[in-house]
C-alpha cells in the first residue's frame, strides 16, 4: 500500500504545473542564454548558436524558430558554411513537422539531406586533393 501511495506522489510531483512552469523558465533562461551569445559573437559561433535556438524552441514555439531559421540561413550563406546551413535546414523542418506542416516538412529535410550529400562528396574530393597539394584542410 505504501509503494502505492509513493507512486500517487511521484506521478503528481512529476506532472504538477510547479514542476513544468520550472522546466518552462529553464528553457527560457537557455533561449535568453543563447539571445545573448548570438549578439556578441560572429561567423561560425553565430551560426552554432542559432541552432542551438531553433532547437531550443522547436518544442516551445515551432514559429519563432522558423523565423531565427530565415536569419541563420542568411549568415551561412554569406560565410559559405554548407553543412550548418543544412543542419539548419533540417532543424527548420522539425518544425515546420511540429506546426504540422508536414509536406513542407519533408521537401525541407530532402533539401538538407541533398546539401549533407553536397558538402560529403566536397569534403572527399578535397581530401583527394590534399594529397596532391591541390587543396588546404
Amino acid at each position: 500500500m505504501k509503494i502505492f501511495q509513493f507512486s500517487i506522489l511521484v506521478a503528481f510531483l512529476l506532472f504538477s504545473p510547479i514542476f513544468q512552469q520550472h522546466t518552462l523558465a529553464d528553457t527560457d533562461r537557455v533561449v535568453d542564454s543563447l539571445k545573448n551569445r548570438m549578439e556578441t559573437t560572429n561567423d561560425i559561433t553565430k551560426i552554432e548558436a542559432y541552432i542551438q535556438l531553433i532547437k531550443s524552441l522547436r518544442n516551445i514555439d515551432p514559429a519563432l524558430g522558423i523565423s531565427y531559421s530565415k536569419k541563420a540561413l542568411e549568415l551561412a550563406d554569406s560565410l559559405g558554411a554548407i553543412k550548418q546551413k543544412a543542419e539548419i535546414i533540417n532543424e527548420t523542418a522539425v518544425s515546420y513537422r511540429k506546426l504540422h506542416i508536414l509536406e513542407k516538412a519533408f521537401s525541407l529535410h530532402l533539401d538538407a539531406l541533398r546539401l549533407y550529400q553536397k558538402n560529403e562528396r566536397q569534403r572527399r574530393y578535397c581530401l583527394h586533393a590534399f594529397q596532391f597539394r591541390f587543396c588546404s584542410i
